[in-house]
This record gives C-alpha cells, sequence and structure tokens, in this order.
C-alpha cells in the first residue's frame, strides 16, 4: 500500500460514510442506525484518509463545546484494517 494522505472534507461526508458502513455489516448491521450516521456526519468535521483519490477511512466528530469533542463515528475499509488508518485518523 501506497502512501495515504488525511484530509478534512468539506462535502461527500454523507456519501462516504453510507459506503464504507456498508462494508462492515458486523458493526454497523442495521440500514435505520447507518441512515441515521449519513444524516449525522453532513453536519459535523469529519476527517478522511485517501489512496489515490480512494476513501479508505473516516472519522466524525461531535464538537460538544470548547473543551469536549466526541467521536461520532469512525470507520475503515475493511481492506485496509490494521494499517495504522485508523490510529492516523485519531491523531488529526
Amino acid at each position: 500500500m501506497g502512501e495515504f494522505e488525511i484530509k478534512e472534507t468539506t462535502d461527500d461526508h454523507g456519501r462516504i460514510c453510507d459506503e464504507l458502513l456498508h462494508l462492515l455489516p458486523l458493526w454497523f448491521g442495521i440500514e435505520s442506525a447507518i441512515q441515521q450516521y449519513v444524516l449525522d456526519v453532513e453536519r459535523m468535521p469529519t476527517f478522511v484518509a485517501y489512496l489515490e483519490g480512494r476513501s479508505l477511512g473516516f472519522v466524525s466528530l461531535n464538537l460538544r463545546n470548547q473543551w469536549t469533542t466526541e467521536i461520532h463515528v469512525i470507520a475503515i475499509h475493511p481492506q485496509f484494517h490494521r494499517r495504522g488508518i485508523g490510529r492516523n485518523l485519531l491523531a488529526v
């Protein structure tokens, strides 16, 4: 695998979320929950790991107040698990 880059997205949050969560049915197997995540991430800061224009994973953050941020949802493409993508997304 080449070098991936992490960028904050300004659009396409929902599509990326939808694609990746559908690839992870053991963790995200309830369709109504996936659709709620898709709606939620549209209004949240979202960082995406890309490799040659392909989305490998993302993290969406829920900014509670000036001191508190929560990870709302994080997902990594199953073909790219155990390669440090999630760890790098959390370090942003």
